[in-house]
């Protein structure tokens, strides 16, 4: 395109008489293009909580010959984008005569990245005065973690007693912000190290 050729055209008048002579062709692109768009372009955000889309994410079978670039209002998500709505985005897309075409879309940025969940291997615990003990999943988390943060920690049984005594296996469940979970296991040994309490009664006389 923008290049100038010379060529050689040749006549004849159908009875093998021919005449050669030269001609000058310059390329060019007439059409300049004509930018499509979708609306609601899934996106996912990586394990780091964060994506970087290409230019041409949003596009949609634009028109146009030659184009040089796709290029997006914004490309860079992060957690804060994940609101299950739409984001709208502008496309500008221009060809080798620098000529552009802009449309409308949109994405919507996901989370599907699960939590990491870190419980310790094994953790003792010990029954009270009363003869119970409630876990909590703070004595049982070893490090959990979610680039885009958590939303709770829950463990499948929490509460003993004497009858508890020995190693049972609790499962904690880890939650994040986006309803992404992700489960650890954890040996817990039920103890009584609070002995027997024995309380002598005051002095009296007889």
């Amino acid at each position: 395109i923008g290049t100038t050729k010379t060529v050689q055209v040749t006549i004849s008048d159908g009875r093998c008489n021919l005449r050669t002579l030269p001609a000058t062709v310059t390329i060019t692109d007439g059409t300049g293009p004509t930018a499509r768009c979708k609306s609601g372009v899934n996106v996912y955000l990586g394990s780091n909580g964060q994506v970087s889309i290409p230019g041409n994410t949003i596009n949609d079978n634009s028109l146009g010959n030659c184009i040089n670039s796709y290029v997006l209002t914004s490309t860079n998500f992060n957690c804060t984008n994940v609101t299950n709505t739409s984001i709208p985005l502008v496309q500008t897309i221009t060809d080798s005569r620098d000529r552009t075409s802009t449309c409308n879309g949109s994405i919507i940025v996901w989370d599907t990245v699960k939590p990491i969940a870190l419980c310790k291997p094994s953790v003792t615990v010990y029954l009270d005065t009363m003869g119970k003990v409630k876990l909590t999943p703070a004595l049982l988390d070893n490090g959990s973690s979610d680039a885009c943060g958590i939303l709770s920690k829950t463990l499948n049984d929490s509460l003993f007693d004497c009858l508890d005594q020995g190693t049972h296996i609790v499962t904690m469940t880890v939650k994040d912000i986006n309803n992404n979970t992700r489960t650890c296991l954890s040996t817990v040994t039920i103890s009584d190290n609070a002995g027997v309490a024995i309380k002598c009664p005051d002095p009296i006389s007889v």
